[in-house]
C-alpha cells in the first residue's frame, strides 16, 4: 500500500491512497537513458481516504516506517498513524526536553521563550531526530534556514543564512562545507547522495554573473552502504560511477578506478562495493547484476549473458571470501531473494554459481572465516556455512546452520547499521586457551548508533548442528557510535580482541581494550576515550594508525564572465593519524602503567615508535606548560618516568625539545632532568646524532662554556667514528657560537682556504725538476676542479709553518679544534686509512695537501710497507694482480745495463692523459660494498697494467700455452677495481706526490701497477732534500713487498721485476751522493739537476752511466744492488 500526504494552511493533514497499474497498451514503453526499452509505463490512481486535524499550524513533517512525525507551532512534536489517528499520548513537548547546544563541550540547555520548529528531519539508520528552530540555532556560526538528511542516514546538510552549506556526520563531525564564494538559496540531495543540487542566488551588489544551478558531485565511504569484512581494512570512496581506492599499504596515494561504461550505461548508479582483505579484488553492483575488477591485472569481468545479469539485483551487500564473491540478491525472474556465490576464477554465469533462497530480503551480511551471517527484514539472524569446491561444476556449497530471531531487541531492520562475527568476548582473561579466537565467540551489532554484543553461551555444551553459535542476552558496549573496527583474529596481535569505536565529535575515538588481570580491582576490559583530528575511515591495527580523507578547496582564477570560473574545486587528500600515544596516555591516567609498558614493547621494532612517543611527550608538555593556571597534579613527570623505561628516551626527549618553543624547554627539563647528563650518556652509548640534538638545548639552558666543551667532545667522538657530515655540522655550530661570543673564527684554523690540488708557483714544487715527474701539466693543474669550488680561496701556507704558528692568533677553542682534527688525521694516516682521510678532507673541508706536507717526515712515513699495501687493497676494494702460477720468473741480473735493457723490453709506456678528479665526487661516504663495479676499464685507466713479458720469461712452446697466456692477460685486465676506486687512487697518488710523501706515492703506484708513475716518483726521491733517508726506506719497503709477494701473492712479481732497474738506479744515486763532500753537497746536487736529461727514460740510468762506468769500480753499489734485486 502506498500513501501520499500533504498539509494545509489551517493545520489539517490529507491522506491519499496511491494505486499503480500497468498499462494494457503494449505499444507504450519507457526508454531509459541509453535508448533501450525498459519496463512499460504504469497507470497511477490517487484517491483521498482521510483527513486529520492537528489543532495547530503544522511547521514540518517527515515520514517514519510506522507513523508520520510532525512539528506544530505550539512546541509539540506529534505522532500520527497512517490511518489519520493522532496519538496524543505519544506527543512530546519541547519545553521539557534538554538539548545539547554545544556538542564539543557537552553543554545542554532547556529551550525557553517563544520558539517553534521550522524544519524537521529523521535519520532512519541512527533513529535520530533533527529539527531546526525558528531562530536558526542549529548552527553556531550563522543562522540556519534549511536542513536535509541523506537517505543512508549518515550525514546532515544545513543551509545558513549567509548561503553556505555545511555537512556534518550524524554525531556532529564537520565533514564538508561549501565555498564562501557561492551564495546558495536552495539545495537538495539526490536519492543516492552522490549529487548535491544547489541554486545560486545573485550577489549584492549584482555580480558580473547571474544566478544559476550547480550540481556538486560527492564520494562516500564504502562502509556507509556495505560495512563488511575487507572494506574496513582499506580507505575506499565510491562515487556514482568511479572509485577512489586507498590501500592500507600505500600512503597518500589514490588509485582511481573507473567503472566500465558497458556496465554503467544500464546499471547507473553504483550501489554496493566490496574489496578483499588483501586489496587485490573489487566487486561493484549497480541496478542489476555486478562486475569484478582485479587491481593487479587492471581488468574487469562482466556477465557474458546480459539476460542473466538483468535477472538479479543486489539488495543486501557484497563480500569476498578468499577467491569467492558472495552477495544477497533479488531474483526478478523467480521473484524471490537469494544468496549467490561466484568465483573470480570462473566466468560470471549461472552455471558456475552456488545459490540458496532466503525467506526475506537480507538487509545486512558479513563473514567470519567460512561462516556467513545475515540479518533480514524480519529481524532474523541466519548463519550459513560456506564449503569451497565440494560440488562438481559449482564454486562452493552453502548450508544453513542456524536461525535466531532478535525482534525483541530491534524494532525495525533499518536501524541495523552493521554486524560482525568475532572472537571478542565481554570478559577476556588472557592465557585461557579454552577461548579460541579463530572460532566465532560473539556477534557485534551497531543498532541505531548503539553497539551491542551477543556473546556465545558457553553453558550450552552440545549443539544440534556443527557450527551453531548459541547466543546470550545482548550487552550494550557503547552508544552514539557511527562506525567501529574489530581487530584481527590473532592471539599475538597488539590489539587482539579489541574494539575501536568512532563516536563523532561528542565521544571522540573510543578503544575497548582487553587487559591482563594483574590485580583483583583491575577490569579485564577498559574503555579508553580521546579526541581525533581526522575523520577515521579505516584503521591499521598493526601500526595503530587511523586512515582518513579530507578535502581542500581550490578556486579557479579566470577573467571570463562565466559562473564556471567562480566555482570551487575540491581536492580529496588521504591523511593519517597515529593513535598509539593517545592510548598510552589514557592508560597512564588510569594508573595502568604495566599495560602501557607491555603495549609499547610490542611496538618497539616499529619504525614510528619513536615518533609516537615524541607526540605523546609533546602533547602533555603543551597542555601543562601553556595552562593558564598551575596544574595541581601534573602529568608530565609521569610521562617522563614512563619514557625512561625505554632505550630511546634520550632521543625522544631531544627531538621533542627541538620541535618545541624555546620558552618551554626549562619547564620540560625541570621534570626530565639535566640535559648535560643526557648528552654525556649519548656520547657514552655512541649515539652521536642524538647528542648533537642536545647542543642547542645546552646553549640555551647552560653557560656558553658548557656548550663549547660539549661541542668539542662531540667533534672528537664524531671524528673517531668517522661521521664526517656530523663533524662538519658541529664544527660550523662551534664557529657560530664563537661568533656570538665575539670570537673571530680563524680562516686557518680548519685549513679550508688552500686548494687540494697543486698549482703553478707552489713552493712545494721548488725541489721538483720540470721533468716527467707527473703526467699533469701546469695548465691542466690550474683547471682541476677544486673540492672547495665556488668558495673563496687563499694562499697556501708554507710547509715550514707548524700548527702552533697557523693558529697563533686563534682563540683557544679554535686552536684546540684545529689540533684535534690534525690528531685524528695523523691517526688515520698511521693506521694506513688514507681513504677515510680523504673522505674527512672532503667533508669537513680539511686541507689534506698542507697537512701531508707538514707530516711527510712524521706520520706520513710508512713503517710497514706490506701492511700498508694490504690496507690499500682492502679499503679501496682493489683486487690483487694475478699471474700464471706454473711459470717461473727469469733469473736476476747483476748489471745495470742489462737491467735497463730488460726494463725497456718488459714495459710498454704510454702517455697518460691529464688527470681530472673531483675529490668530493670521488670520496663520498657510502659503504665501499655499494660501489658500482666496472667490468672493463679504458686503456688510459689501465695504463699501468699494460706490461708485455719478454720472450725469455714468457716463451711458449705450443698453441695451448699461447692461449693460456692470452687468457691470463685478458683476465688481469678484467680484475681491475671499480672506476670510482681507480679515480680515488689516482687522485691520492697526485696529492701524495706533490706533498713529497714519496713512500705513500710509491705504494699507491704499486697498487695501480703504474710503472711510469713509480719511476717518476723514484726520480723525484733522488732529487729531494732528504733523498738518502727516504730512498733507503723505500728500498727496504719494496724489498719487504718482494719477499711477501713471493710467498703470498706472486701476481706482483712482474711489476716488481719491471720496477727493479729504477730501484737499482736509485741505489746508485744514493750511494753516489753519499760519497760527495758534505760542504759541496748542495752545489753538486745543483749540477746534477742541471745535467739531467728530460728525454731519457728512465732518466737516472743515462745520467749515472755518463759519469760512472758499470765495470765494478764501485763495489758497494753492486753489494746493495744484490740486496734489493728482485729474483
Amino acid at each position: 500500500m502506498t500513501l501520499l500526504f500533504t498539509d494545509t494552511r489551517h493545520g489539517h493533514i490529507i491522506f491519499y491512497n496511491v494505486k499503480i497499474f500497468e498499462l494494457e497498451d503494449d505499444s507504450v514503453y519507457n526508454l531509459d537513458n541509453s535508448g533501450k526499452i525498459s519496463n512499460p509505463l504504469h497507470d497511477i490512481h490517487i484517491q483521498q481516504f482521510c483527513v486529520s486535524s492537528m489543532g495547530a499550524n503544522i511547521k514540518s513533517m517527515t515520514a517514519m516506517p510506522e507513523y508520520l512525525l510532525l512539528a506544530t507551532d505550539d512546541h509539540y512534536i506529534r505522532q500520527v498513524q497512517w490511518n489519520g489517528i493522532d496519538d496524543k499520548s505519544k506527543s512530546l513537548c519541547l519545553r521539557h526536553v534538554q538539548f545539547i547546544h554545544d556538542m564539543e563541550n557537552h553543554q545542554s540547555v532547556i529551550l525557553n521563550g517563544n520558539f517553534s520548529i521550522v524544519d524537521l528531519a529523521f535519520m532512519h539508520s541512527f533513529s535520530t531526530l533533527v529539527f531546526l528552530l525558528q531562530d536558526g540555532r542549529a548552527d553556531e556560526h550563522s543562522p540556519v534556514v534549511n536542513l536535509c538528511c541523506s537517505d543512508d542516514g549518515y550525514v546532515i546538510l544545513s543551509l545558513s543564512k549567509s548561503g553556505m552549506i555545511t555537512m556534518h556526520s550524524v554525531f556532529g563531525y564537520n565533514l564538508w562545507r561549501s565555498s564562501l564564494s557561492l551564495r546558495v538559496s536552495h539545495f537538495v540531495l539526490n536519492t543516492f547522495s552522490y549529487h548535491l543540487w544547489m541554486v545560486i542566488r545573485q550577489r549584492d551588489p549584482p555580480p558580473q554573473t547571474g544566478a544559476g544551478l550547480i550540481v556538486q558531485p560527492f564520494v562516500k565511504s564504502v562502509l556507509v552502504n556495505n560495512p563488511v569484512c575487507g572494506n574496513d581494512k582499506h580507505v575506499v570512496l565510491q562515487g556514482a560511477s568511479k572509485l577512489l581506492v586507498g590501500l592500507s599499504n600505500t600512503h597518500n596515494m589514490w588509485k582511481i578506478v573507473q567503472i566500465p561504461p558497458a556496465y554503467m550505461a544500464s546499471n547507473y548508479p553504483l550501489n554496493y562495493l566490496a574489496i578483499d582483505c588483501e586489496g587485490v579484488n573489487i566487486a561493484v553492483a549497480g541496478k542489476y547484476g555486478f562486475c569484478t575488477y582485479s587491481l593487479q591485472k587492471r581488468k574487469w569481468k562482466l556477465f557474458g549473458n546480459e539476460i542473466q545479469e538483468r535477472q538479479i539485483s543486489c539488495v543486501g551487500g557484497l563480500v569476498w571470501i578468499k577467491h569467492l564473491i558472495l552477495g544477497s540478491f533479488r531474483n526478478h525472474f523467480y521473484k524471490q531473494f537469494e544468496i549467490r556465490v561466484y568465483s573470480k576464477d570462473q566466468n560470471l554465469e549461472n552455471s558456475f554459481c552456488a545459490v540458496i533462497s532466503t525467506s526475506a530480503q537480507i538487509h545486512r551480511l558479513n563473514v567470519f572465516n567460512s561462516i556467513l551471517v545475515t540479518f533480514n527484514s524480519h529481524c532474523i539472524l541466519n548463519f550459513y556455512n560456506i564449503q569451497v569446491n565440494t560440488v562438481a561444476g559449482r564454486c562452493c556449497k552453502i548450508d544453513e546452520i542456524q536461525e535466531t530471531p532478535i525482534s525483541q531487541c530491534i524494532r525495525y531492520e533499518d536501524a541495523v547499521i552493521s554486524l560482525n562475527l568475532s572472537g571478542l568476548t565481554y570478559e577476556t582473561v588472557f592465557g585461557n586457551k579454552a577461548t579460541d579466537v579463530s572460532v566465532a565467540q560473539s556477534l557485534v551489532m551497531n543498532v541505531a548508533g548503539c553497539v551491542i554484543l551477543f556473546q556465545r553461551d558457553t553453558t550450552v555444551e552440545e549443539v544440534e548442528v556443527p557450527g551453531q553459535i548459541p547466543l546470550c542476552t545482548p550487552v550494550t558496549v557503547a552508544s552514539s557510535v557511527e562506525m567501529y573496527w574489530l581487530s584481527e583474529n590473532d592471539e599475538d596481535s597488539n590489539f587482539a580482541q579489541s574494539l575501536i569505536l568512532n563516536c563523532g565529535i561528542m565521544g571522540g575515538l573510543k578503544v575497548w581494550l582487553p587487559l591482563k588481570k594483574t590485580q583483583e580491582f583491575v577490569a579485564t576490559k577498559n574503555m579508553l576515550s580521546f579526541p581525533f583530528s581526522i575523520y577515521p575511515l579505516g584503521l591499521n591495527f598493526t601500526n595503530a594508525i587511523l586512515h582518513g580523507a579530507s578535502f581542500e578547496v581550490v578556486l579557479l582564477d579566470g577573467s571570463q564572465q562565466s559562473i564556471t570560473y567562480h566555482l570551487p574545486q575540491f581536492h580529496i587528500d588521504r591523511n593519517e593519524e597515529i593513535v598509539l600515544h593517545r592510548i598510552i596516555i589514557e592508560l597512564l591516567k588510569r594508573n595502568l602503567g604495566q599495560h602501557a609498558l607491555s603495549l609499547v614493547r610490542n611496538y618497539k621494532d616499529m619504525s614510528f615508535i619513536t615518533h609516537a612517543m615524541e607526540l605523546m611527550l609533546h602533547q602533555v608538555l603543551e597542555a601543562e606548560a601553556t595552562a593558564s593556571e598551575p596544574v595541581p597534579d601534573p602529568f608530565l613527570p609521569v610521562v617522563v618516568s614512563f619514557l625512561k623505561e625505554f632505550p630511546f628516551f634520550r632521543r625522544v626527549l631531544a627531538y621533542c625539545a627541538r620541535k618545541t618553543e624555546v620558552a618551554l624547554w626549562a619547564f620540560l627539563f625541570l621534570s626530565a632532568g639535566d640535559p648535560k647528563v643526557y648528552f654525556e650518556e649519548c656520547l657514552t652509548q655512541n649515539d652521536l646524532e642524538t647528542a648533537a640534538s642536545y647542543l642547542i638545548v645546552l646553549q640555551n639552558l647552560k653557560p656558553l662554556a658548557v656548550s663549547k666543551n660539549c661541542s668539542i667532545a662531540l667533534v672528537d667522538c664524531a671524528l673517531e667514528n668517522k661521521k664526517w657530515s656530523l663533524s662538519r655540522d658541529i664544527i660550523r655550530y662551534l664557529k657560530s657560537i664563537c661568533v656570538d661570543s665575539s670570537c673571530e673564527f680563524s680562516s686557518r684554523a680548519l685549513n679550508p682556504p688552500s686548494p687540494m690540488y697543486p698549482i703553478a708557483g707552489n713552493p712545494l714544487l721548488t725541489h721538483v725538476p720540470r721533468t716527467r715527474q707527473s703526467s699533469v701539466s701546469d695548465s691542466q693543474l690550474r683547471s682541476l676542479p677544486s673540492p672547495l669550488a665556488n668558495k673563496p680561496t687563499k694562499k697556501i701556507v708554507k710547509r715550514s709553518q707548524t700548527v702552533s704558528e697557523d693558529s697563533a692568533g686563534d682563540p683557544p677553542d679554535i686552536y684546540y679544534i684545529s689540533s684535534l682534527i690534525s690528531r685524528h688525521a695523523r691517526k688515520l694516516l698511521s693506521q694506513y686509512e688514507v681513504k677515510s682521510l680523504a673522505e674527512m678532507s672532503a667533508k669537513i673541508e680539511f686541507d689534506l695537501h698542507s697537512f701531508l706536507a707538514k707530516e711527510r717526515k712524521r706520520a706520513a712515513q710508512v713503517d710497514d710497507f706490506v701492511q700498508c699495501l694490504e690496507s690499500l687493497h682492502e679499503n679501496f676494494s682493489w683486487p690483487y694482480p694475478v699471474v700464471a702460477a706454473q711459470k717461473k720468473l727469469p733469473p736476476k741480473s747483476s748489471s745495470t745495463g742489462s737491467l735497463s735493457s730488460r726494463a725497456s723490453s718488459l714495459i710498454t709506456l704510454q702517455e697518460s692523459e691529464p688527470l681530472t678528479v673531483d675529490i668530493k665526487s670521488s670520496f663520498q661516504i657510502p659503504d665501499p660494498s655499494n660501489i658500482e663495479e666496472s667490468a672493463t676499464l679504458s686503456s688510459q685507466e689501465n695504463e699501468g697494467i699494460n706490461y708485455v713479458p719478454d720472450a725469455d720469461t714468457w716463451s711458449v712452446s705450443s698453441n695451448d700455452e699461447k692461449a693460456d697466456r692470452l687468457e691470463l692477460l685478458v683476465k688481469q685486465a678484467f680484475l681491475s677495481g671499480s672506476d670510482k676506486s681507480n679515480k680515488q687512487l689516482k687522485y691520492l697518488l697526485k696529492v701524495f706526490s706533490v706533498a713529497e710523501c714519496f713512500e705513500w706515492a710509491v705504494l699507491l703506484a704499486t697498487v695501480l701497477s703504474d710503472i711510469r708513475e713509480a719511476s717518476s716518483i723514484l726520480n723525484n726521491v733522488s732529487l729531494s732534500s732528504d733523498a738518502h733517508e727516504t730512498g733507503h726506506r723505500i728500498i727496504c719497503g719494496m724489498k719487504a713487498i718482494d719477499e711477501w709477494s713471493k710467498s703470498f701473492n706472486p701476481g706482483y712479481q712482474p711489476y716488481l721485476l719491471a720496477l727493479q732497474p729504477y730501484i737499482q738506479v736509485l741505489q746508485t744515486v744514493l750511494h753516489f751522493t753519499a760519497k760527495l763532500p758534505s760542504p759541496k753537497t748542495v752545489c753538486r746536487t745543483s749540477s746534477i739537476e742541471s745535467n739531467i736529461s728530460v728525454q731519457s727514460n728512465p732518466p737516472l740510468v743515462n745520467n749515472v752511466s755518463s759519469e760512472e762506468d758499470h765495470s765494478g769500480e764501485i763495489p758497494e753499489i753492486q753489494e746493495e744492488r744484490s740486496l734489493c734485486s728482485v729474483s
